[in-house]
């Protein structure tokens, strides 16, 4: 039991945890400019002597496009699913913070919490792009 108990333990305090690992120097300011959100139904199921079971499951995952600094434009997005049920609380055209630490992408919401999102694209804003 007292192993169990650990477990539990440790795995509350692992969830949490990657967020202390972000140096403060790896925070950047950006620009949050707009976000696009797309739904897919998606068919699932199993098929086992001759039964079968079937289920449908809705995936939103909302892009992110955050302009930061030294000319550069990010994309990322955030997969709303049982684990996080919700968007993001964030501003669009507001400030943002956000780090890029290998293929991780992190953003501070507006509430100050740490988010961790899937990282898509870095691109440099061409001559005359529009802010």
């Amino acid at each position: 039991m007292k192993r169990l108990a650990r477990l539990v333990l440790l795995a509350g305090l692992v969830g949490p945890a990657y967020a202390a690992r972000i140096p403060d120097s790896a925070w950047q300011d950006g620009t949050l400019q707009g976000m696009t959100t797309d739904s897919q139904s998606r068919l699932h199921g199993v098929a086992n002597n001759g039964h079968a079971v079937l289920a449908t499951s809705v995936v939103v995952v909302t892009h992110y496009i955050i302009d930061g600094p030294g000319g550069y434009t990010y994309e990322a997005s955030w997969l709303v699913k049982v684990r996080h049920p919700q968007q993001l609380l964030v501003t669009i055209h507001g400030p943002i913070k956000f780090a890029l630490i290998g293929h991780d992408f992190y953003v501070k919401d507006d509430e100050g919490k740490t988010q961790k999102l899937a990282f898509i694209s870095r691109s440099i804003k061409q001559v005359g792009e529009q802010k």
